[in-house]
């Protein structure tokens, strides 16, 4: 088990560490240094909490500097503050890296453990180097017979499995690229005993950049490097480049690019870095600095290195996709316009995006963490409906307050397992646009208001003109009979008129309850045609075609014939003294057929058609809009009636025109209005379906 030594003279920096540490390891305190001398040489590791000794500090590092130099010494501090000055005189003399107790307890276990196979690491290189050096030495005390590097360095070290795998791991372990390839070329520089080392990788435009470097001038770490075409193709084949091969010293001119190649590089092995059979990159060591030859045990472990470095830096670019993926998106939530709030499994908030902190007033800081009870009601109610009973909200609105209106969306948060990971809130910002519409309907209201008067005064206006003109000549005419007679005529019609504008007033504002009832179509369209009789029928030819399928229909017959009635008034008028043809017909139709997608069921249609002057293209849009009308009397409420009438009856209305042909309505009905519907219940709107026994029909009141 490893041994670590802690320095420090804190109570609460011991028992941190104690309790974190002493399961993977033996744990030593010392805050003296007469116990840090007898502990020294014993340990694997040392943590110095350097800031605890105050001036004293200095003493003990450098009591560690010159007691320590094969130990590895980690500094400790509380978090990143104001200690510059000391943190970098400490850094200086080698120490380091920081562990800060404000950081949580997995990543400074992780930290340690990390150090301890470094540490490992480095301890077996340096058992390495001495049987390198007594080979080399010929010293007979230290090696056998048969070569001492490959008894002692390969089976020691190199074919000890477990240091392999020690160094790979620590390789995994580095996700920033470039302290990976450095501590890769360190160890191999000075495991191997060589002079220089490099590590390339391929970019995008299939160039060699040199991103790591040992020994290498800064010239050749600037530029980019392209491959001649048969240093590629053996690279491909998982073939090394070695200067000292037969190969190339046997055919030199045909590989003379490739040794051009490696004299740039000043490498004698550039070894393949293979990602699914391409080259991602080499690295290449230089001569060792004993003249040696690389044997081809080395070389058979630089392959199986240079696989797990292939392996370390797609795992460094892929955690930097990640970072950069994840930095992106939560810059993106940050700065989003709407509020964002994510909340775990367990209720406690995760997440408060800025836009949420300005809707609630309140700092993210002072709310992640605790329970999402302490949001506001109007948010809490649907988050906690979400988490607890998966109900999802979407353009939901709530008032926040007496000045903030909220459209929120709500969602669970689901894993790949199908596992509640918690709740995601999304609101928006609704005040502006309430008041921008609030003022918007007052300004409709005034504009209808404004419509309405004018329409309305015109009408009363004609009406009055006409009985005021009659009324000032009846003094002087009053003995002329047919004066007398024209004069009644007049005040009657104009009092009808008045009649009928305060009637469809009414109907407009204040439409009455339909009286349903099972009515034959064909008779209702009869009494509209005959209800028109103020209307000049002159030249006006009537033809009608009634399908014999379905003929009764629940209705309120009275204000379907209005409805009806006002369709054909606007038919006869537009055909005017020149006549024409009026059409009248019923079929069954599909709703869709129309253009309609409310409608479900099959309907019967009632199609109005004239041959009058059609309406114009920009009108059409208009027809049915309050107070709309292209004629000299009228205040143009009757379409508009009709349209309300034939909805409440569940149907529907289009109209379609030629300008100069004619035009055609066609009013849809539902078939399931029907004398099919059960006979006792609600009907349509809620209204009640009673059954007159005598006469063995429906009423609905």
């Amino acid at each position: 088990m490893n041994r670590v030594l802690l320095i420090s003279c804190e109570n609460d920096r011991q028992g941190f560490f104690s309790k974190i540490l002493s399961s993977d390891c033996t744990f030593f305190l010392a805050s003296q240094k007469e116990k840090v001398v007898e502990l020294i040489d014993f340990v694997d590791l040392i943590i110095f909490d350097f800031l605890s000794f105050g001036a004293n500090a200095h003493a003990f590092a450098r009591l560690l500097g010159n007691r320590s130099s094969h130990l590895k010494v980690l500094l400790s501090m509380n978090e990143p503050g104001s200690y510059h000055h000391e943190l970098g005189e400490m850094l200086s003399i080698g120490f380091g890296p920081v562990l800060y107790f404000s950081s949580p307890s997995e990543l400074v276990r992780r930290q340690v453990a990390l150090a301890l196979e470094s540490q490992g690491l480095k301890k077996e290189l340096e058992m390495t180097r001495s049987f390198q050096k007594a080979k080399e030495e010929g010293d007979r005390e230290h090696v056998s017979q048969k070569t001492v590097f490959e008894n002692a360095f390969f089976k020691g070290v190199y074919r000890d499995r477990e240091a392999l795998k020690n160094f790979a791991k620590i390789l995994s372990t580095h996700h920033d690229l470039e302290k990976l390839l450095n501590y890769f070329l360190l160890v191999l520089v000075d495991m191997l005993g060589v002079r220089r080392g490099a590590v390339l990788l391929k970019d995008d435009m299939g160039n060699f950049k040199v991103r790591g470097a040992v020994g290498l001038p800064l010239e050749m770490i600037r530029d980019p490097w392209v491959w001649s075409e048969k240093g590629i193709r053996y690279l491909e084949e998982g073939r090394v480049l070695n200067r000292d091969s037969g190969h190339f010293r046997n055919w030199v001119e045909e590989n003379r690019k490739i040794l051009e190649d490696l004299d740039v590089l000043k490498a004698h092995l550039v070894v393949p870095m293979l990602e699914n059979g391409r080259v991602m990159g080499v690295f290449s060591l230089g001569e060792k600095v004993s003249g040696s030859s690389f044997t081809e045990d080395e070389i058979s472990l630089m392959m199986a290195l240079a696989s797990q470095l292939a392996m370390a830096v797609s795992a460094s670019f892929l955690h930097e996709e990640l970072i950069y993926q994840m930095n992106y998106i939560e810059s993106m939530v940050q700065h989003a316009a709407s509020g964002i709030i994510t909340v775990d499994h367990r209720g406690f908030l995760t997440h408060i995006n800025k836009a949420a902190e300005d809707f609630l007033n309140e700092k993210a800081s002072r709310l992640v963490g605790k329970d999402y009870s302490i949001l506001p009601g109007a948010i809490r109610q649907p988050i906690q409906e979400t988490l607890e009973k998966g109900r999802s909200y979407q353009r939901h609105e709530v008032r926040l307050n007496a000045q903030k209106c909220l459209g929120l969306s709500t969602s669970r948060l689901i894993s790949k397992s199908g596992a509640l990971l918690g709740t995601v809130m999304m609101f928006t910002d609704l005040s502006v646009i309430k008041d921008q519409e609030k003022q918007l309907r007052s300004q409709e209201r005034l504009q209808f208001i404004s419509k309405m008067a004018q329409a309305t005064s015109h009408e009363l206006k004609n009406c009055l003109v006409s009985i005021q003109t009659f009324s000032q000549l009846l003094p002087e005419k009053y003995v002329d009979e047919s004066f007398r007679k024209d004069f009644g005529q007049v005040v009657t019609g104009e009092v009808e008129r008045l009649k009928t504008l305060v009637d469809n007033f009414v109907v407009f504002a204040h439409p009455s309850d339909l009286k349903w009832r099972p009515e034959d179509v064909r008779e209702v369209i009869e009494e509209s045609l005959s209800s028109l009789k103020e209307v000049d029928w002159t030249g006006i030819r009537v033809e009608r075609a009634f399908q014999h399928q379905i003929n009764v229909l629940l209705m309120d017959r009275l204000q379907m014939v209005k409805a009806l009635s006002n369709i054909v008034k606007n038919a006869l008028q537009a055909m005017g003294r020149r006549g024409g043809t009026l059409t009248v017909l019923t079929k069954m139709a599909d709703p869709a057929s129309l253009g309609e997608t409310k409608m479900k069921d099959e309907a019967l249609l009632i199609q109005i058609e004239d041959t009058g002057e059609g309406i114009a293209d920009e009108h059409l849009p208009e027809i049915f809009e309050p107070f709309f009308s292209t004629k000299i009397r009228g205040i143009g409420l009757g379409l508009t009636i009709a349209k309300r009438i034939i909805e409440d009856h569940g149907g529907c209305v289009r109209v379609t025109s030629l300008k100069g042909k004619g035009t055609q309505v066609s009013v849809a009905i539902p078939v399931r209005l029907t004398l099919e519907m059960p006979p006792e219940g609600k009907g349509p709107s809620g209204s009640q379906i009673i059954r007159d026994r005598a006469n063995s029909k429906l009423e609905v009141i």
